[in-house]
């Protein structure tokens, strides 16, 4: 655990999971077990996204992980056509257990995870500007997070928008944040 108080006390850095690095996600624990097993047993393998490790350096422990994968946003028009809007989804985002709640500093409400999460809004806005392009990020919100993504600036997809159907999204609430 993380003898900080407050967020803006903890220096971090981030790396992109390898496998000479992926020991850090052994001990990484966010309350959800699908995901947790996600990154302890999967995301160095997986070929179709990314993961990027938020590491706290005052005791090299995984703060925070984040996934991200290209994705589109289909958008239909007059029930006939429908045409592709790029994307960068976020698969994954999770903040070990040990730092969900902390404030970012004092006399602020906002959440470290808030801030953290702001930061790679940014680093997504880098990639997709200087990698691939994408007008959007995409995700699917648990309802338990819904709130955070709208706080962040996510909106919800409108009734001419819609994405992945499959089974991991089942409950999940697609919501979209533009990029440009």
């Amino acid at each position: 655990m993380s003898k900080a108080r407050y967020g803006q006390e903890i220096p971090v850095r981030v790396e992109v999971l390898t496998h000479a690095n992926e020991r850090m996600t052994r001990n990484f624990f966010c309350g959800n077990q699908a995901i947790d097993e996600y990154f302890r047993m999967f995301a160095a393998e997986d070929a179709t996204a990314v993961t990027y490790l938020i590491i706290d350096e005052n005791n090299d422990k995984l703060l925070a992980a984040l996934t991200i994968a290209c994705s589109a946003i289909f958008l239909s028009k007059k029930q006939q056509f429908s045409t592709l809007m790029s994307a960068i989804e976020v698969v994954y985002f999770a903040v070990d257990i040990d730092y969900q709640g902390m404030r970012y500093r004092p006399g602020d409400e906002r959440s470290l995870s808030h801030y953290l999460f702001s930061y790679l809004i940014e680093m997504i806005r880098g990639i997709s500007r200087d990698h691939v392009g994408a007008a959007k990020i995409v995700l699917y919100s648990v309802p338990e997070a819904y709130n955070f993504y709208r706080r962040l600036g996510f909106c919800t997809f409108g009734s001419s928008m819609y994405g992945d159907r499959g089974t991991f999204v089942r409950g999940c609430e697609p919501m979209y944040f533009d990029l440009n």
